[in-house]
């Protein structure tokens, strides 16, 4: 369970209470299985799957009115939606730090400062292995890498950047891994830990045209798209080399939406290979980001520096 000083929860007992960080909850799944007891199995398989820059606002399992997660949607339908769920930090590495450990960066002291998780930290993923869990991590951003201690407790760390077979579409080759992996488990009967970090939702969002076009009928075939395809991020826009008007910021919003479908395709394959298996009952399935997205709110885009709710507020 979370050492002193870790992240409160307010009102997870029932779903749209809150606020509470993906962090909390991801240790109270950790807790809630290590312990036992009830009616439920002891040893149930975790899934836990965190999109990297996804913001709550634009999923449609959260209103948004054009239907970028319908799997996601499903899965609200047969669990528990937060509403009100934070991220701890505006960037990858201290709030994956944060979620493994359950606790605040200046207590966990993965930032900008060390840009490495110290050895000393009881992660999730060891608190799991130590509890009989097969454990697995399946990641596409860097931040998070072996180097830089984020393998701990993981028997098996996988990154999409160190296998030339994943160059094109890193987070499809991973999904398949950890494909292939959970169903060596399932065929042992071994209770698992599967942790994946999707970074498609991520500058530069270069999504399929098809994808573009079903959701925004239309809008695929806009120059002005594939310039904005091109965009890196936000930092010229903070130098002042970049401006950015309405019309930008509308574009960079619809392909925003199509890697959101990209992603939650992905989700969608992990969570039907369970079912294929018949094991998707017996797996807590949870999903989740590090951080979200500015899409021109306050005129910035990226989540560069920014503690704004666009940046902070995160799906769960």
């Amino acid at each position: 369970m979370p050492r002193p000083g870790s992240p409160r929860i307010d009102g997870t007992a029932s779903p749209r209470r809150g606020p509470l960080t993906a962090a909390c909850a991801a240790w109270v799944v950790a807790f809630a299985v290590s312990c036992g007891g009830g009616t439920e199995p002891a040893h149930p398989n975790i899934l836990l799957v965190v999109s990297d820059t996804t913001r709550a606002a634009e999923l449609s399992a959260y209103g948004y009115p054009k239907r970028t997660t319908p799997h996601i949607e499903r899965l609200v339908g047969e669990g528990t939606r937060f509403d009100n769920a934070f991220t701890t930090v505006f960037w990858t590495l201290p709030s994956h730090a944060s979620l493994f450990t359950g606790l605040y960066p200046s207590d966990h002291q993965a930032t900008a400062e060390t840009l490495h998780l110290p050895d000393r930290a009881s992660t999730l993923a060891e608190r799991l292995r130590e509890a009989g869990y097969r454990t697995a991590g399946f990641v596409s951003n860097a931040w998070i890498s072996r180097e830089r201690g984020f393998d701990q407790g993981f028997e098996m760390f996988v990154e999409s950047w160190a296998d030339p077979w994943a160059e094109g579409n890193p987070d499809a080759w991973i999904v398949g891994q950890a494909v292939d992996w959970m169903t060596e488990r399932v065929r042992y009967d071994e209770p698992f830990f599967v942790f994946l970090n999707l970074n498609m939702v991520h500058f530069p969002y270069d999504p399929a045209p098809g994808v573009v076009a079903e959701l925004s009928p239309g809008a695929a075939g806009q120059a002005r798209l594939a310039r904005l395809r091109k965009v890196e991020g936000g930092g010229s826009q903070l130098a002042g080399i970049e401006d950015y008007g309405p019309d930008d910021y509308a574009g960079l919003r619809l392909l925003y939406e199509g890697e959101l479908r990209m992603m939650d395709d992905h989700l969608r394959q992990l969570t039907q290979a369970l079912e294929a298996v018949d094991r998707l009952d017996e797996t807590v399935v949870v999903f989740t980001s590090d951080h979200g997205e500015s899409l021109g709110e306050h005129d910035r885009i990226d989540h560069l520096l920014n503690l704004h709710d666009t940046t902070m507020r995160i799906p769960l």
